[in-house]
């Protein structure tokens, strides 16, 4: 865990009842946008890759050894919290400034869905290592 920064890993062992559980909580603020490898490229990388990926699964390459999976989910037009859907994922163009998106701050979305614990878990240390050692 300490290559990653964090002091907490979760194994999902049911990922499909895990993102409809999150989904049904989720369900008066956002749709299901993506299930996704994360894409690993530095940021100025290539323009081809970049825009064919949601950016919320682009990473720095530098954490290519994370292999993340992400659920994604857009938001609901007139939700809490609208980003302007409609012109969220366009691709831009980084050598044309004015296609850039403006920057919108997210809050986040607390949600009391206690039934997710079903289909995760928290791993002890000693469970870590021994995934980290391949066992």
């Amino acid at each position: 865990m300490q290559d990653f920064g964090v002091d907490t890993c979760i194994e999902i062992h049911q990922p499909e009842e895990l993102f409809r559980s999150l989904s049904k909580a989720l369900e008066k603020y956002a749709l299901f946008g993506a299930l996704s490898t994360c894409q690993y490229e530095d940021r100025g990388g290539s323009i081809e890759v970049q825009a064919k990926h949601r950016p919320q699964v682009l990473k720095p390459g530098s954490l290519k050894h994370q292999k993340e999976v992400r659920f994604v989910w857009d938001p609901l037009p007139g939700a809490k919290r609208d980003i302007n859907a409609h012109n969220a994922f366009r691709p831009f163009n980084y050598f044309d400034p004015d296609s850039r998106l403006p920057v919108v701050p997210l809050e986040p979305i607390f949600i009391n869905q206690s039934e997710v614990s079903k289909f995760c878990h928290i791993l002890t240390d000693e469970e870590v290592s021994k995934l980290s050692a391949g066992g």
